[in-house]
């Protein structure tokens, strides 16, 4: 009999002992959750070309409404200034730029798109005649509400030999159209971005 009272005293011990174990570490990680450092996490979409891909990894739901939306704004903006000023006397590579279903198209608005395809021509013939490759180095982006300052550096190469072509700067307004969410099988510009309004010029250094 005092055996038994013996083993229930020492069962009811060692569950009070765990029970005291149990609350000690549930509040030890509430604490550590409510002090330790917060990390943000940035919704990201990984691929080979962000215009054109077959696989997505989606982090978060894009429809949500977050600041890091603004950075994702900025990086399209620049995308879309580079495939304009960005020139390789390569077919395939302006084709697949300059056409209806290449980036500078499903980024821009349609007045846009013929201003541009007017500023260019006939790609097809002067890319015999335009040997130079072309790039351009993006210095400082300002923003205000939906309008962009781009300032950029145009550098040439010809046959070996690198010269600077001088600074320029794009005004760039955007807009977040529904129409113009590309869902495809790419899932390209899935904000709706669109670029309503575009103008270059000259700028001295």
């Amino acid at each position: 009999m005092k055996r038994l009272h013996f083993a229930t005293l020492s069962i009811k011990v060692w569950a009070a002992v765990l029970t005291v174990l149990m609350t000690g570490t549930v509040l030890l990680a509430i604490t550590l959750s409510d002090v330790a450092p917060k990390v943000d996490v940035i919704p990201q979409l990984f691929s080979k070309d962000p215009m054109d891909f077959g696989q997505l990894v989606e982090v978060k739901n894009l429809n949500t409404q977050i600041k890091e939306k603004d950075l994702i704004d900025e990086m399209l903006v620049r995308f879309y200034i580079e495939n304009r000023i960005n020139y390789i006397p390569d077919l395939d590579e302006l084709s697949y730029r300059y056409e209806g279903m290449g980036p500078i198209s499903r980024l821009s608005a349609p007045n846009v798109y013929n201003e541009f395809l007017a500023q260019v021509g006939n790609y097809v013939e002067s890319i015999s005649e335009e040997a130079a490759t072309r790039a351009a180095d993006i210095i400082q982006v300002e923003r205000t509400d939906n309008n962009f300052r781009v300032d950029f550096d145009v550098y040439l190469y010809d046959r070996g030999s690198i010269s600077y072509g001088g600074r320029r700067r794009a005004t760039v307004r955007i807009d977040h159209a529904p129409g113009y969410r590309g869902f495809a099988a790419d899932f390209a510009n899935p904000y709706g971005l669109v670029v309503v309004s575009y103008r270059e010029t000259g700028v001295k250094k």
